[in-house]
């Protein structure tokens, strides 16, 4: 198959995810040896040579790629993109509230410093991955085109969002929870930047479709043309990674109801002088990877809408999953789900803490958010049970 190297849609792997799903033969029989045949040959494509392979305690196998040749360059639009291995110009350093003492900002990665210089990880597509996802072309029953203020398809929200204006990225803190879902369901929880049919989310996700299991992980998300089609992670081109230790997929450590708050702290931001959109980890700010400016064009230029919060997604007739850990925010720190230290970045690449005159709060059935703090630091409760 050609594809066109002028075609500015999203190309995406899960058509041929979709190829390999309609081997998989309802009813409990087994594939035929054609058909088993036709899945590897397509695994061959998906999955880029490793130099190395790291294998994790949660079943998960990251394969550490040539940084030139994987997954983002299979997209048209970046077929002579060349690495950028750190943004071009330099954010302004932000005061950080410290919190309270029980937070525990998780400093992870992968074991023995990841992958070799020169080598990015990317999580390995398996053979049960291909066979347990269905089609994206049928939106209805997989949750790809979650929209952040609503859809016609059977989402829930809970978010606090900032419009109006002109923003260049934002971060934020979040406390990481082990939630139960569904193998159709999906929660998750983190940021959302957008301008026209442009979005990217980066955040915390349980999702067994997407992943085999419901463990928190590390995710990122990102569309061009409303959430008609979607990338998750490297499951198809267009992020470049060029963390050699942070990839995407990763499962994250959990907070204790009651106890120790582990959380994240991510910036989604744009480069002012490469246009690239970066990702990045961690007090360190240590950069994962980054969105070329190419795959987009109101994004292209800046965000003009900023969320924080929560979707939960359950397919029609089913009970929506429990959103951030189950729990109302009005139960307090330790209990709930919180974001926290929520901050905005302008053109001059300063942060600064949003204006409450300028956001706005929006909950769906028992998705509550509950805001405690504006000054000095912006934090906010998100979620609750199955409703």
């Amino acid at each position: 198959m050609e594809i066109s190297s002028d075609c500015s849609c999203i190309i995406s792997y899960w058509s041929l995810l979709n190829l390999a799903y309609s081997y998989n033969v309802e009813g409990g029989r087994s594939l035929s040896k054609e058909d088993d045949l036709e899945v590897e040959r397509q695994l061959k494509i998906l999955n880029k040579p490793a130099i190395k392979s790291i294998w994790t305690e949660h079943g998960d196998i990251f394969d550490c790629v040539d940084i030139n040749k994987q997954p983002a360059f299979d997209h048209p639009l970046l077929k002579n993109h060349k690495v950028q291995m750190r943004p071009k110009s330099f954010r302004k350093e932000m005061m950080r509230d410290g919190g309270s003492s029980v937070h525990k900002s998780l400093q992870i990665g992968l074991k023995d410093g990841g992958c070799p210089t020169g080598t990015v990880p990317i999580r390995r597509i398996q053979k049960e991955d291909l066979t347990r996802t269905k089609s994206s072309s049928n939106t209805k029953n997989y949750p790809s085109n979650i929209h952040p203020l609503g859809s016609s398809d059977p989402v829930q929200n809970s978010f606090l969002k900032a419009s109006g204006d002109t923003y260049y990225g934002t971060t934020l803190l979040i406390n990481t929870w082990s939630i139960n879902v569904s193998a159709e369901q999906s929660s998750l929880v983190g940021t959302w930047v957008a301008n026209q049919q442009d979005n990217i989310q980066a955040g915390w996700i349980a999702q067994p479709k997407l992943f085999g299991d419901s463990k928190t992980r590390l995710f990122t998300l990102w569309t061009n043309d409303n959430y008609k089609t979607t990338c998750y992670n490297t499951f198809c081109p267009g992020f470049v990674q060029v963390s050699r230790r942070i990839p995407l997929g990763m499962v994250l450590p959990i907070s204790t109801y009651g106890g120790t708050q582990t959380e994240i702290e991510i910036d989604v931001a744009k480069d002012a002088s490469g246009g690239n959109w970066w990702l990045t980890w961690g007090p360190e700010h240590e950069n994962v990877g980054y969105w070329p400016q190419k795959l987009f064009q109101g994004l292209a230029m800046n965000s003009s809408f900023v969320g924080w919060g929560g979707q939960a997604y359950s397919p029609p007739g089913s009970p929506e999953p429990i959103m951030g850990n189950g729990h109302s925010g009005t139960e307090g720190y330790g209990k709930a789900c919180y974001i926290r230290n929520v901050k905005l970045l302008n053109y001059q690449g300063y942060y600064y803490t949003p204006d409450p005159n300028h956001t706005a709060g929006y909950g769906e059935k028992c998705y509550a958010l509950y805001v405690t703090s504006t000054r000095p630091e912006y934090q906010f409760y998100i979620g609750g049970p199955t409703c």
